[in-house]
């Protein structure tokens, strides 16, 4: 079973991308997850700096509600892949696929209610060009 499940905030906004598909957006973001151990050297909490990225909906939420500093959790599975670099060595990269992204910083008036990225949708299905 490949399940994630992270408590972070985000180090920057989301970065859009186009995937040259007009019914596809992809949105990659960094997070920042603290642990719960102190090092007991220098008495910090070590943090991790993980890469997520997100398709369809999710990308969608994360474009219009997410910014940068906002605790958020992040549900999904992580994925590895591996590629040559320019000088020809084999470069390895793990980053989370998001699957369910949540808000973490506390309870939204019902006035400004925002939606949790399941309620966001791309209007209606297209069909994609043949």
């Amino acid at each position: 079973m490949n399940r994630i499940s992270l408590v972070g905030r985000l180090t920057r906004d989301p970065m859009v991308f186009d995937t040259g598909n007009p019914y596809t957006k992809t949105v990659k973001y960094t997070l920042a997850v603290q642990s719960d151990r102190k090092d007991r050297e220098s008495d910090t909490y070590h943090t991790d700096f993980l890469p997520v990225t997100c398709w369809g909906n999710r990308a969608l939420f994360a474009e219009k509600y997410l910014h940068q500093g906002m605790r958020i959790a992040v549900s999904g599975n992580l994925r590895s892949s591996r590629y040559a670099a320019a000088d020809g060595q084999m470069k390895y990269d793990l980053s989370v696929i998001a699957e369910r992204q949540e808000f973490a910083d506390g309870k939204v008036s019902d006035d400004n209610k925002i939606p949790d990225d399941n309620t966001v949708s791309d209007t209606k299905k297209k069909k994609r060009p043949a």
